[in-house]
């Protein structure tokens, strides 16, 4: 699948949002106009309803641009995510080997994000900021040219001093995000494997990795603090040196009769005004920088080649490794291995922790590619059958908790292409001897069993995955020490079934 990675993608929405925005623009800059003849004029009705439909319009194409660009936005996030999600899913398992789940999460959901804020912030306001720029110089030098002039040499010399530290600020934010990805993957890996920390009393290692982290981050957010409130009252204190000096020019001319009153105080207006669009134009780099930098790293997440699912369907018959070597990392796990594996047999794998009984399982499920040798069934390449078509013929029942939070039900019924109605969904629990202690519970089938199944037992756990397992009707059903944690009743009578 592809993602579509694009800073912007222009539809409808966004084209009418930035219209808008543009009629904002224009009557941002007819303000100040209509303002002056009310000054130098006559103070009449029509002057002031004027002025009053111009800030009623302003309000309402405002409106209509913030309210289009930010839906836009949010349903182009919405289709990115499940575009990602989508994608990554399709990763090799050898990808998720060498990844933290919670940094992947943070980048899918936050990076998406600042994509977002791009598409419905800095762009917009860049766009808005030209056209209300370009339209005030124009309408200030048609109004003064003199004063015009004057103003567009304090103007720049007051950005050329701010700009720098803008970009830093722009730094820090984008180390600040990375910061923030990486806390999040411990945060949400603490939490997950907190029986293990409480078990080995590892929760002040634990907050010390934390601390060190976070501590960073404080650092990092504190010189940023520091760029941001040193920019903010510089530029206050320029603004107002331009203003003061404006206003003393602009009082010589008036007294001199060189320049209306009106004139003087519509120059000032258009000063603030212009103000906001440099700061967005300012911000609009930095704001493309985090965008971009967002954007290579979601690619480098989706560049990795996916599982080629496409393939031949898969027939019934013997499966069979032949010859077979494989290796994690240059280190040989697998060297020249060849069995078989009879339909309706009863195989065990038997040796040594370490000996590789659970690679030859991540192999037959095609987790991993072969290194050498092939894999077979009905005499029929793997490499040539469709991967979906291949994994519907297994179950897995592992000694790992392989379920999801979410309710029993759900569970059960992960990967089955039809829902199984309550009554089949019994028939499996009662082959896993789970039956009576499902329907026990308040909750029934709907019972929550939480992250990882932690709110059943270790037997349970195991017992629900057998279950799912039956229900799959797999023509090969591998059990990887899938008893191990059953109590010898549940064994003998699972056993016996």
């Amino acid at each position: 699948m592809q993602v579509n990675f694009k800073l912007l993608h222009f539809n409808k929405a966004i084209i009418s949002g930035l219209f808008f925005s543009i009629l904002t623009s224009l009557v941002t800059i007819l303000l100040p106009l209509s303002l002056k003849t009310l000054i130098d004029g006559s103070m009449n009705l029509t002057s002031i309803l004027t002025i009053v439909g111009l800030f009623f319009l302003q309000m309402i194409f405002a409106l209509l641009a913030q309210f289009l660009i930010a839906v836009a936005g949010e349903k182009q996030v919405t289709t990115l995510r499940k575009q990602l999600h989508q994608r990554l899913l399709t990763n090799p398992i050898s990808f998720f080997d060498n990844e933290k789940s919670g940094e992947l999460a943070s980048h899918v959901l936050h990076d998406s994000d600042v994509l977002r804020s791009f598409l419905t912030h800095y762009f917009p306001e860049f766009v808005t900021g030209l056209i209300t720029l370009t339209g005030s110089l124009i309408v200030l030098f048609l109004l003064d040219w003199r004063l015009a002039l004057f103003m567009t040499v304090l103007l720049p010399l007051l950005m050329i001093l701010i700009t720098p530290l803008s970009r830093i600020s722009g730094k820090f934010a984008q180390k600040i995000q990375n910061l923030l990805g990486d806390l999040t993957s411990i945060v949400s890996e603490n939490f997950q494997q907190i029986r293990l920390i409480k078990s080995t009393c590892a929760e002040e290692q634990v907050q010390k990795r934390f601390d060190q982290k976070i501590n960073l981050l404080y650092r990092t957010s504190q010189k940023n603090a520091f760029v941001e409130a040193f920019t903010t009252p510089l530029a206050m204190m320029m603004l107002f040196g331009m203003v003061v000096i404006i206003f003393a020019y602009g009082g010589v001319r008036v007294a001199e009769g060189s320049l209306t009153v009106g004139t003087l105080i519509s120059f000032l207006i258009y000063l603030f005004q212009l103000l906001n669009p440099v700061s967005n134009i300012a911000s609009f780099f930095s704001g493309k920088a985090k965008a971009e930098g967002a954007l290579n790293y979601l690619k480098e997440l989706t560049a990795v080649t996916p599982e080629n699912p496409t393939g031949d369907k898969a027939s019934s018959g013997e499966l069979a490794l032949s010859h077979l070597s494989f290796s994690y990392d240059q280190e040989i796990i697998l060297d020249d291995i060849s069995m078989t594996f009879p339909q309706g047999k009863k195989i065990a794998l038997v040796g040594p922790s370490g000996a590789g009984k659970s690679t030859i399982v991540h192999l037959l499920e095609r987790f991993y590619p072969l290194s050498t040798g092939t894999l077979t069934l009905n005499k029929k390449d793997s490499r040539l059958i469709a991967l979906k078509d291949w994994r519907e013929k297994f179950a897995l029942v592992s000694q790992d908790n392989q379920l999801l939070a979410g309710t029993i039900a759900e569970n059960l019924q992960l990967g089955l292409p039809v829902p199984a109605s309550d009554d089949q969904l019994f028939a499996a629990l009662k082959v896993a001897y789970l039956e009576k202690e499902v329907k026990a519970l308040p909750d029934g089938l709907q019972t929550i069993i939480g992250e990882n199944g932690v709110k059943l037992s270790g037997g349970q756990k195991q017992r629900l995955q057998l279950a799912r397992a039956y229900l799959r009707k797999p023509e090969f059903l591998i059990l990887d020490e899938a008893t191990a944690n059953l109590d010898s009743d549940s064994e003998q009578y699972i056993q016996k079934v």
